[in-house]
């Protein structure tokens, strides 16, 4: 509300203007992320409650493919393990894909692999990576993640906010980063030689794939 009432009361084309449309995004953002976490009934209600990782990927990748943009899921063709569709692991892996395909200059990969101790996800772009000054704050809100481009893509922004010239308010990871660790992941980035980026996800086996969905019985 205050976001609003501020954006109507500065001129229309000003810098001030600029950052309160964007902070206003960011923040009907949130808000509905978090709606939908308030309700993980209704994020499967229709759907399957667990499904195969590979497919699980797929699915998640599905939305950010274009004829631009190719992404790869790659994955051992052995029993793949049966993954929750909980709301933190959907929105967590879909932010972190949809900001690779963003940064992508033409390849998204995905490789997940799994043993007995552990499940690992990686996602890796062909992009500019991330700047090294910030590996320390990567993950925290209003941290630019990328040198010379958005941190969340004008697919979460909106078209309006120039974000090429600007630096972006690093909410995506941080919520992707916030909702992975809340099913028991522990996510790291890195950059690729040469260049792109690399995030990694690690669970041990049974936090997303064991027989209750990974937020249960987890205090608030």
């Amino acid at each position: 509300m205050v976001a609003r009432e501020l954006e109507r009361a500065l001129p229309e084309e000003s810098t001030e203007a600029e950052d309160v449309r964007l902070l206003r995004a960011q923040a009907e953002r949130c808000r509905a992320i978090l709606a939908r976490l308030a309700n993980p009934e209704e994020a499967m209600l229709g759907a399957t409650a667990r499904l195969p990782l590979g497919a699980l990927l797929d699915d998640i990748a599905s939305p950010y493919r274009g004829e631009d943009i190719d992404i790869d899921v790659e994955i051992d063709d052995a029993p793949q393990p049966q993954v929750w569709r909980a709301p933190e692991l959907l929105h967590g892996l879909g932010n972190i894909i949809e900001n690779a395909a963003d940064f992508a200059r033409s390849r998204v990969r995905i490789q997940a692999a799994f043993d007995t101790g552990q499940l690992r996800i990686v996602v890796e772009d062909d992009g500019p990576g991330f700047a090294p000054e910030i590996f320390e704050q990567i993950g925290e809100p209003y941290i630019t993640s990328r040198p010379g481009h958005h941190a969340l893509g004008e697919r979460e922004l909106g078209p309006s906010v120039e974000l090429g010239r600007r630096e972006g308010m690093g909410l995506g990871f941080f919520i992707a980063k916030t909702l992975l660790e809340q099913t028991g992941g522990d996510v790291k980035a890195t950059n690729l030689e040469g260049h792109g980026a690399r995030v990694s996800i690690n669970w041990p086996r049974g936090a997303i794939d064991g027989e209750t969905p990974p937020s249960a019985g987890q205090e608030d």
